[in-house]
């Protein structure tokens, strides 16, 4: 065997690991993503409504109302009242 055909051989058998480590990575970081995505969702939703006060002001409590592929919320004040929407 040659020089050439041992440093060919050499990257095909790191290209192979290659693609079997991406495809291992990829598929745990897929299960962890389905298996987490309740969650993440649930954190999301938790941030947006605390920036709320910050972008309306005396808004203190806001409800996520789904208008198609859009979110939009509706904001009240400490009485209960319209003080604004965020889409």
């Amino acid at each position: 065997m040659n020089e050439t055909t041992s440093k060919q051989k050499g990257y095909l058998t790191q290209a192979w690991l290659v693609l079997l480590l991406a495809t291992v990575f990829g598929s745990a970081l897929a299960g962890v993503h389905m298996s987490l995505s309740e969650r993440i969702q649930e954190n999301k939703l938790s941030a947006t409504m605390e920036q709320i006060p910050l972008l309306v002001k005396g808004a203190i409590k806001g409800e996520k109302i789904q208008k198609g592929d859009q979110s939009v919320y509706r904001t009240t004040n400490a009485d209960g009242e319209l003080a604004g929407w965020i889409l």
